[in-house]
């Protein structure tokens, strides 16, 4: 039997065949690489540090604005016997004049307290002062006596240069007497103001309970120019006992606190003035008027300390009255004296005792508060400057430096409604500048924010909705040779520069719209109608032979020929529309009915003229996200069945979204940036409204207005650094939220 044969042994497998051995790559490619990715990363560090660095400088600039007020003592000089009731000082700080409670006028070197100079302002025997007072901004000092009189003088400061050494010298007048009261009866509490012809005008309380308004009356020959002046003596009723009285420098109002906590108010043009009343809960003890006398401090036993101001008593009335505006921070005791800046709104106060608080009529607020160091302040007043305070008592004087660059300034004032002198109720203002130097700046940002959130919205309202279908259309129903012209042709509009477009918009496109605002609403109807029922009726009759001959998408050059047709027939149907809806002249109609103002250069014009700027940046960022949907997804998606607009809506246009939200991100930080456009186009009117019919303001066109004036390091100088920080902060978020949005829609959308 034989055995079997054994299996044959299977072949081994062949070895496998060596790795290759990989080329060394280069030395030089290695360095290549290597320095091109720290020039990359040095790059992208350089930016990130040139943003940071903006961002800190403009913080820089901006946090002054919002610092309080600094004083910090100078000097204390000891001056036997003083005994201050009134003080003036010179602008350098170099002398003080001091009128004591013997009527005396006394010259003070603040150096070393020496008293340089004196005067005595009473000259008759038996004649003792029963009143102090002073006009600041006039630099007088007087003083009430016991036989009916005003006694006053002026206080000049003549700076000279020695060999470049300055000398201040000052020259106290010669006295200037009003006889106020012709019985010779001892004057009470007065108010005392210097003229433009150099005499005193006064209104002063009597012996007999009245007040008497004595006034210099100064007539002018028209023919030979020669000056006659006559005093006038008029008595004013006073319901209750006068315990403050106050003369406007104009002498046009007087105002006077009584001792049953009312406000007395005289309008001094006319020919018998009677006091206006305004009942008030404790007894007045300090009035005080700020720079421009529009703002009337008024200081109450309890310690409150309000500010009142003239308001129409209705609107486009002739009438006035004072109504209390804002209430002050107190000082705890009852206010007792009253130093106005004569640089601006601002004013200190003296309290019961020792207290001192230095305050800003616009902002409301108290900037600064502390003590003196005199044991009995009596007196203080302000440097011409600002920049000091001194304050006299029994026996010194003390001075004290003021560091507040930027008092007007506060976040209320900023971003709050105001109630500004002589306006009717609190209103968001900007306006900076003004024809008087006691006007009272006004910064606020919200019209500013207002109008470049009104004009970036309106003009991406138009936008928006042409540039993505505009993108829409071009990328995926648009034949490839045509799309090699039409993309490039519109992607080239955005080098068209804002200036151009900004001339254009105001001298020939502002004027068309007002002309045809009619034709303009009919558009948005009917072109869009013209252009649906086009397509429709060519689906519809002509035949799909005839079609097929064409390139799929050149029914473009058909829609545009419409869209023009389209046009020319809005034009012609506009003056119909007008004539039956709007009575014949739409701006009139939309005053009448609306009570709004048609502007020529309005929001409008922005709109238009801005989208031909932002149109061509979302269409070419939209078309790019359009184009990069994978094509196996339009494909599989016509494979299905889907119909090509089917596919578009449900498949591209989900995909390209995240593209399409970056693309109206970045039209929306172009818009909110434009400034020429803006600033040609809109009439640059900081009005808060949200009509399409109204001017506007924006940051940016702001900025580019008010910069060349605004002297360096001043509070508007500063202002406009805030607004360039909050376009800062305000398109950083708006970039970080939309990168945000963006990333969510990738992952949502990355699974299809």
């Amino acid at each position: 039997m034989s055995m079997p044969a054994p299996d044959p042994q299977p072949n081994p497998a062949p070895a496998p065949p060596a790795p290759k051995a990989m080329p060394r790559t280069r030395a030089a490619r290695v360095w290549q690489d290597r320095i091109g990715r720290h020039v990359v990363t040095a790059g992208g560090l350089g930016i990130i540090a040139a943003i940071l660095g903006i961002f800190a400088f403009l913080v820089l600039e901006v946090v002054p604005l919002l610092l309080p007020a600094s004083v910090a003592p100078v000097r204390a000089v000891t001056v036997a016997g003083l005994d201050a009731r009134a003080v003036l000082v010179d602008e350098h700080q170099t002398f003080a004049a001091v009128l004591d409670g013997m009527g005396r006028i006394r010259v003070v070197r603040l150096a070393d307290g020496t008293v340089v100079q004196e005067r005595p302002l009473l000259t008759r025997e038996g004649v003792r002062p029963t009143g102090v007072g002073q006009d600041l901004a006039g630099r007088v000092l007087a003083i009430a006596t016991s036989d009916g009189r005003v006694v006053g003088a002026t206080v000049e400061w003549r700076v000279t240069f020695d060999a470049s050494v300055r000398r201040t010298t000052a020259v106290v007048s010669e006295p200037i007497e009003v006889e106020v009261d012709e019985s010779r009866a001892p004057v009470g509490i007065f108010s005392v103001r210097k003229s433009a012809e150099g005499v005193l005008d006064v209104a002063a309380v009597t012996a007999s309970g009245s007040v008497a308004f004595v006034q210099t009356l100064v007539e002018e020959n028209a023919l030979s120019g020669e000056r006659t002046m006559q005093r006038s003596r008029r008595t004013l009723e006073i319901p209750a006992a006068v315990g403050q009285l106050l003369l406007d420098h104009e002498r046009r109002n007087l105002y006077a606190g009584t001792s049953d906590g009312s406000l007395a108010w005289w309008r001094l043009e006319h020919e018998s003035p009677r006091p206006q009343l305004y009942p008030g809960p404790r007894p007045v003890t300090m009035l005080g008027l700020a720079f421009g006398d529009r703002s009337l401090v008024v200081g109450r036993e309890d310690g409150a300390l309000e500010c009142w101001m003239q308001v129409r008593s209705a609107p486009d009335s002739a009438e006035f009255d004072l109504r209390r505006i804002r209430v002050f921070p107190s000082l705890g005791g009852a206010p007792r004296g009253f130093a106005p800046s004569l640089r601006n709104k601002g004013f200190v106060v003296l309290g019961a005792g020792r207290e001192l608080g230095i305050y800003y009529v616009t902002t409301g607020q108290r900037d600064w508060s502390g003590t003196t160091a005199l044991a009995s302040p009596a007196a203080l007043t302000y440097t011409p400057k600002g920049d000091a305070l001194l304050v006299a008592g029994a026996d010194a004087l003390e001075l004290r430096a003021i560091e507040h660059h930027h008092p007007e300034t506060s976040l209320g004032t900023l971003f709050g409604a105001v109630w500004y002198e002589g306006a009717e109720a609190p209103s968001y203002t900007w306006q900076s500048t003004s024809g008087t130097d006691d006007f009272e700046p006004k910064l606020g940002l919200i019209p500013l924010l207002s109008g470049t959130l009104k004009a970036t919205l309106y003009c991406l309202l138009l936008a928006v909705p042409l540039a993505v279908l505009a993108a829409m259309y071009v990328s995926q129903f648009m034949h490839p040779d045509l799309r090699r012209w039409v993309k490039p042709t519109i992607e080239l509009m955005a080098a068209l520069p804002s200036v151009v477009l900004g001339f254009l918009a105001a001298m020939w496109l502002a004027p068309q719209v007002e002309r045809h605002f009619s034709a303009l609403i009919l558009a948005p109807f009917l072109i869009p109608a013209l252009v649906l029922g086009s397509g429709f009726l060519g689906i519809r009759l002509v035949p799909r032979a005839v079609r097929n001959r064409f390139r799929a998408g050149s029914e473009a050059f058909t829609f545009a020929l419409v869209v023009v047709a389209g046009g020319w027939i809005c034009l012609q149907l506009g003056p119909v529309l007008e004539r039956m809806a709007f009575a014949g002249d739409f701006p009139v109609w939309v005053r009448s009915t609306f009570g709004v103002v048609y502007d020529q250069r309005n929001t409008v014009v922005i709109a238009l003229a801005m989208s031909l700027a932002v149109i061509p940046i979302i269409f070419s960022i939209a078309e790019e996200a359009f184009t990069n949907v994978p094509r196996n997804l339009v494909s599989g998606s016509l494979a299905l069945g889907a119909t090509r607009w089917q596919t578009v809506t449900r498949v591209v246009l989900p995909t390209a979204s995240p593209g399409i939200f970056s693309a109206i991100m970045v039209g929306f930080g172009r818009a909110v940036g434009e400034t020429m456009i803006v600033l040609m186009a809109t009439g640059n009117t900081a009005i808060l409204s949200w009509s399409p019919f109204n001017g506007l303001r924006t940051l940016s066109a702001n900025i580019a207005v008010e910069i060349p004036e605004a002297p360096h390091g001043s509070t508007l100088y500063r202002v406009l650094f805030l607004s360039g920080l909050i376009l800062f902060v305000f398109t950083f978020l708006v970039n970080t939220v939309a990168e945000l949005i963006r990333q969510r829609l990738r992952t949502r959308y990355a699974t299809l």
